[in-house]
């Protein structure tokens, strides 16, 4: 079984390099790193010249949007399974044969994600779920993220919705919309609490309001989308607590508190949810049925 990596990068030197280090040190050595290199300089290219331990593809991309970098990606993926690893991750030296243990074992499953875990404290990112499980449309928040996202190939590869991620008009939740949308197509997936992806927590308590605001745009639209243009009702109580509930509740908490800091982030949760689904229009439904 032969892994494709699609990393695009922008912006990455020595962190990249710790992402090339962890994919020298794998023990199952059947891969291809495809990197899509959103830069503007030679960076990430002398990076590359430098590694030829592994099979590389080289690609560069003309704009800085990650789910645009991503499809470039797509196009060029030889292997039987696709993942998505940032660049700024690391994969334990085992990960890749863990993974292709789970495929071998359980052909039923077409899709296997994992859990992020926080690269400084080691300590397991607190949305994702404890144990392992079966992944639903109403548990995909709580089952994986992009890092740690693992396909089979199967036919041709839909495209991510260019308008989610960094760089797009909604600026996160790409990842949940793409395995949302897996999952539609009838693929099967399995969250695996016990594989782990380390990754940096920049939602930690020290971060700033504005990135909790930006990470929150993407998930506002993800629900409007997902509801009100595809009727998957099923994501109501989910949306109704997400959007409204938890952030309101937040404020109400850290006010009693007296936790300005924590109130911030709850706040700027609140209305990049509420952005998000506001701004998220019938316009960009017709956009995003071009990447279906």
């Amino acid at each position: 079984m032969k892994f494709s990596l699609i990393t695009a990068t922008y912006g990455r030197d020595k962190i990249l390099l710790d992402f090339f280090e962890s994919l020298k040190n794998q023990d199952y050595k059947n891969f291809e790193l495809i990197i899509v290199d959103q830069n503007h300089d030679d960076r990430t290219e002398k990076i590359c010249d430098d590694y030829s331990w592994f099979e590389i593809k080289y690609l560069k991309a003309d704009e800085h949007n990650l789910s645009y970098a991503r499809n470039i990606g797509l196009k060029h993926v030889s292997g039987d399974v696709v993942a998505f690893p940032d660049d700024d991750c690391v994969y334990p030296p085992d990960l890749l044969s863990k993974v292709n243990l789970f495929f071998v074992k359980n052909p039923e499953f077409d899709i296997l994600t994992g859990v992020q875990v926080d690269t400084q404290t080691r300590k397991k990112v607190s949305w994702f779920l404890s144990s392992s499980c079966v992944i639903t449309k109403k548990n995909i928040l709580r089952t994986g993220n992009s890092s740690s996202l693992f396909i089979k190939v199967k036919n041709d590869l839909i495209c991510f919705d260019e308008q989610f991620g960094i760089g797009g008009s909604f600026g996160s939740a790409e990842e949940s919309d793409y395995l949302f949308r897996l999952l539609t197509l009838g693929l099967k997936g399995y969250y695996c609490a016990d594989l782990k992806i380390y990754h940096l927590d920049d939602r930690s308590d020290n971060a700033p309001a504005s990135k909790y605001y930006s990470y929150s745009v993407g998930l506002g639209a993800y629900f409007k989308k997902h509801l009100f243009f595809k009727q998957h009702w099923i994501l109501l109580p989910t949306c109704f607590h997400l959007v409204l509930i938890r952030p309101i509740a937040g404020m109400l908490f850290s006010l009693i508190k007296l936790d300005l800091s924590l109130f911030a982030r709850y706040k700027a949760t609140f209305k990049g949810r509420v952005r998000g689904f506001v701004n998220y229009n019938k316009e960009s439904y017709a956009i995003s049925k071009t990447f279906e």
